[in-house]
This record gives C-alpha cells, sequence and structure tokens, in this order.
C-alpha cells in the first residue's frame, strides 16, 4: 500500500501545528490500523528529504543526520519511527519501506496538482505551467 497521503505545506504546517499533526500523525496511525485489519502488511511511506535539511553531501546518503526543522517535517521523522517500531515487533509481517525525495517544482498554479506554487514550501525551481 502506497502511503502519499496527509499535509506537506511547511508554511501551514508552522501555523497550524496541531492540524499537521492530527492529519499526519493521527491520520497514519488510523490508516495503519485498517491495514492492520485487512492483513495488509506492506506499507510504502513517501518521506521527505528536508529531514536532512541542508545535506553535506549529494546525492544524500541515507546515513546523513536526520535534522526537522518544522512542524511537517517533525511528523515524518515521527511516522518513520513509528513504522520502524512496527516492523521490529513483527519483522515477519510488516514490511515496510521509505521513500525520502523532494519535489523541486512544487504544485500547479490552478491547484490541479497538489499545493499552490506560492504557498511558500521549500522548492529549489519554480513551477512552470
Amino acid at each position: 500500500m502506497t502511503h502519499f497521503a496527509g499535509f506537506k505545506a511547511v508554511g501551514k504546517s508552522v501555523e497550524k501545528p496541531i492540524y499537521y499533526w492530527g492529519m499526519n500523525v493521527n491520520g497514519s496511525r488510523h490508516l495503519l490500523d485498517a491495514m492492520q485489519s485487512h492483513r495488509c502488511h506492506t506499507p510504502f511511506f513517501r518521506s521527505s528529504a528536508t529531514l536532512y535539511d541542508n545535506p553535506e553531501l549529494v546525492p544524500i546518503p541515507e546515513t546523513a543526520p536526520i535534522s526537522p526543522i518544522n512542524p511537517n517535517d517533525h511528523t515524518k521523522v515521527l511516522m518513520e519511527r513509528l513504522l520502524s517500531i512496527l516492523h521490529a515487533s513483527t519483522p515477519n509481517s510488516w514490511r515496510i519501506a521509505f521513500l525520502r525525495c523532494r519535489n523541486p517544482f512544487g504544485g500547479h498554479r490552478h491547484r490541479r496538482a497538489s499545493h499552490h506554487p506560492d504557498d511558500g514550501s521549500r522548492r529549489r525551481a519554480p513551477c512552470r505551467p
């Protein structure tokens, strides 16, 4: 099961941290409960490469230090830890994968895909239609 659900706008996570924790952590926990109920034990969790803040090496090695700097990043770290604990508790059941990636282009300007390009998120390049 691929898990791309949750909020990701950094600025809004700073403005509304409880709201973000509710969706990203509690929502994911409810999803895991449903997966458990249906014996689906293979989540693929889309995390974020922003957990590395400003990495010293590119490409970023998985051994690079995790350094969340905003509430959104903290929710991603917590979900990764929760999933790791879940796997450790039943390693023969749960097979879990994390994808830490960046979205350098942001969302579509008409909100057809994801967030608005002017939302203040940490992109590396502007979005073009």
